[in-house]
């Protein structure tokens, strides 16, 4: 037993859990820093860059096993089974969380009804969800309690017009609060996709569908 644990890479897993916080960090920056700075941003981009980060991870993980594995078997295996019994519940939310970003299977700004709360979907992580209510309740949910509860997944009509609306404001706002504004309009087709552009400084152009076009002058107002 003592040459199994003499076996354990050390210094390999030291190196790997550096290059883990490493991707942590630049993923972080890039969430806070790099896409609010960018000037045009659809949810198709933001879909297609969860994706990235989950297979990024996926294939971290997959790597860090693997050296730990052909290093030392024996320890590989413990460690695995004992992380995943203690935390069996977190990692099929995880699972669950994973499926849902892959799959596309919800999107924020969605209207769900489940059987916990109904609202839209506020943020998607990995091993929770989050919805606000009618009631302007923040609700959160375990994905894999959400996938298996979710009755009705409201969808838009297909042949909705496009609006152009110019949001001004004498505050610093970054592209995910107008984006978080956008969510919040009642009149806009959230299912929908939604393009925000930064003009200027203070400025920010509105592109998206309103669920009637009769809500042209409400979606005015609530940007004015």
């Amino acid at each position: 037993m003592e040459n199994y644990f003499n076996t354990i890479p050390i210094y390999q897993i030291l190196v790997l859990l550096v290059i883990g916080a490493l991707i942590k960090f630049v993923f972080r920056v890039i969430d806070t820093y790099v896409f609010p700075l960018e000037k045009k941003q659809t949810a198709t981009d933001n879909a297609l860059w969860q994706r990235v980060q989950i297979i990024l991870w996926l294939v971290y993980a997959l790597v860090f096993f693997s050296i730990l594995f052909v290093e030392n078997k024996l320890i590989t295996v413990v460690i695995t089974t004992i992380t995943i019994s203690l935390g069996w519940n977190y990692w099929i939310n995880v699972f669950s969380g994973i499926l849902i970003k892959l799959n596309n299977q919800l999107k924020i700004g969605d209207l769900i009804e489940t059987d916990f709360t109904s609202g839209k979907v506020q943020s998607i992580h990995f091993s929770y969800t989050k919805i606000l209510n009618e009631k302007g309740e923040v609700v959160v949910i375990p994905n894999a309690k959400l996938r298996q509860s979710v009755r009705k997944h409201q969808n838009k009509k297909e042949d909705l017009d496009t609006h152009i609306f110019t949001l001004k404001t004498n505050q610093k706002l970054s592209y995910k609060d107008v984006y978080k504004q956008v969510l919040n309009c009642p009149y806009i087709a959230i299912n929908k996709n939604i393009t925000v552009e930064k003009i200027k400084e203070n400025e920010f152009q509105i592109k998206a569908s309103l669920i009637d076009s009769s809500f042209v002058d409400k979606v005015v107002q609530f940007f004015a």
